[in-house]
């Protein structure tokens, strides 16, 4: 929001981490009694010996040759294939991240998610993606080196799933050179890189099933969307994840579960060519990756005017496009995932900037849905959410307990009018308008200090800053 869905404009830069660090490694089940998907390896299982290149070159190039048969994407180069220690695997992808996280990415997407209070003041935003995405991995291919990594004390089962899984991405690489348009990064692009992200992770996790399948000559089930999420618990207590934020995880398991959701439907629809046309034609927006007939339709993103700047708001910080899948993440955060999905769908648009004056900071953003009722029902979910009492002090209780939003009724009265501003005090206005079907939003402004955080600011400026949004064109 990925994260708050820029999160995966910076997960995406990575990776994929399977088995161990995403979900769709323990998950699946063939339709055979008995016969379950191999797990990551446990105390009494056998771990793999340290190999050579050319023994673990031989591995990947044999599974490669498995992969491409399946998924009927060909080979055009060989993949490399190393081995590293735990302790290796993991330095390097703090390296990797390290090396592609962007200082005003961090600092914005960090600001984000406090202002809509998503995360405590005190909350890291990197060190969490370490947390998230470097910490019990298991493999990782290397897009900028061709290669396959893994960790050397892998057991063969889930030496094979992680395989399976990640060798998927270096065909897709192969087919569509389409690392470039995932990993780079370009202003106002984290709801475009999240959808490409989601067609990589949907497609990788479809296929890793159907090669698991093949492999021991068994029928694949035909595994849907919520048959991932509901397995997705097995994540939330993970002991890496003690501490992160609920709307990470929640990123974290997005483009699996959602590309996922994808990948079926197209396959349903034409089989893996229709996937192969979408690697080539990508989706431009996350709601044509959770409606993949708005895909197919290509309906285009509605255009939106820049975020202007105000006085005494400083200097722009951060711009992006937010999008519906980080929209419903949000929501996600103290309603249920079905009345979430409800309240960001048709969402037409958005574009968001964060401003910064010395040690103050402030939030404008601008949303246009494709119908008025659905910018009414984007505007009670934000007033749910303005209107409950904020998170305080990073603790691992307040990051675990759900943290509902206000009763749907109170906020439906308190938006009659089409305006709502919430004085917090410590982050500041959250102030909504409605116009038609667009809604301006002001976050702030609030000031930080190496001590905390507090309001710097008045519900009747925030709500100008607002109104000024919400009818813009």
């Amino acid at each position: 929001m990925s994260g708050f869905s820029r999160v995966l404009a910076l997960v995406s830069l990575t990776g994929c981490a399977a088995p161990a660090a995403s979900p769709p490694s323990s998950t699946w089940e063939i339709e055979q009694a008995g016969a379950a998907a191999p797990k990551p390896r446990t105390a009494k299982s056998k771990p793999a010996q340290q190999r050579s290149s050319g023994a673990t070159d031989k591995v990947v190039s044999e599974t490669l040759a498995l992969v491409s048969r399946v998924r009927g994407l060909p080979i055009r180069a060989p993949v490399v294939g190393k081995r590293m220690s735990r302790e290796e695997l993991h330095a390097e992808m703090v390296r990797m991240l390290a090396e592609d996280a962007e200082p005003e990415v961090i600092q914005g997407n960090t600001e984000v998610l406090f202002a809509l209070d998503l995360v405590p003041w005190d909350f890291d935003f990197q060190d969490t993606i370490v947390k998230l995405y470097a910490n019990e991995i298991a493999g990782f291919y290397d897009s900028k080196k061709n290669s396959m990594v893994l960790a050397a004390d892998l057991s063969k089962d889930a030496e094979r799933i992680t395989l399976y899984h990640e060798l998927v991405h270096a065909l897709q690489d192969q087919y569509s050179e389409i690392s470039d348009a995932v990993g780079k990064r370009e202003e106002e692009d984290s709801d475009a890189k999240a959808a490409r992200h989601a067609v990589l992770e949907g497609d990788a996790t479809s296929a890793m099933i159907d090669v698991l399948a093949a492999d021991r000559g068994l029928k694949p089930v035909r595994v849907t969307p919520e048959m991932l999420l509901a397995n997705s618990v097995i994540t939330k207590g993970a002991a890496h994840l003690e501490g992160v934020p609920p709307v990470l995880k929640r990123s974290m398991l997005a483009p699996y579960v959602d590309g996922l959701g994808f990948v079926v439907a197209l396959r349903d629809r034409g089989g893996y060519p229709a996937v192969d046309r979408a690697l080539k034609e990508l989706p431009v927006s996350t709601e044509q990756i959770l409606h993949v007939e708005k895909f197919l339709a290509k309906e285009p993103v509605l255009a939106l005017p820049a975020i202007p700047g105000a006085p005494g708001l400083g200097e722009v910080l951060f711009r992006d496009v937010i999008g519906e899948q980080a929209l419903r993440i949000a929501f996600e955060d103290g309603m249920s995932a079905r009345a979430a999905s409800a309240a960001a769908s048709d969402w037409g648009g958005d574009r968001l900037a964060v401003f910064s004056a010395g040690e103050q900071r402030a939030v404008r953003w601008h949303l246009v849905f494709d119908s008025e009722p659905a910018a009414w029902r984007a505007m009670d979910a934000l007033a749910r959410l303005a209107l409950r009492p904020e998170l305080g002090k990073a603790s691992s209780k307040s990051e675990q307990t759900l943290r509902t939003f206000t009763d749907a009724r109170t906020a439906e009265l308190a938006v009659q009018s089409g305006r709502l501003c919430q004085l917090r005090p410590q982050r500041g206005p959250f102030a909504l308008v409605r116009r038609d079907r667009h809604i301006g939003v002001t976050l702030g402004p609030y000031l930080r200090t190496r001590s905390g955080v507090h309001s710097a600011g008045e519900c009747s400026q925030a709500l100008r800053w607002a109104d000024e949004l919400a009818h813009a064109r």
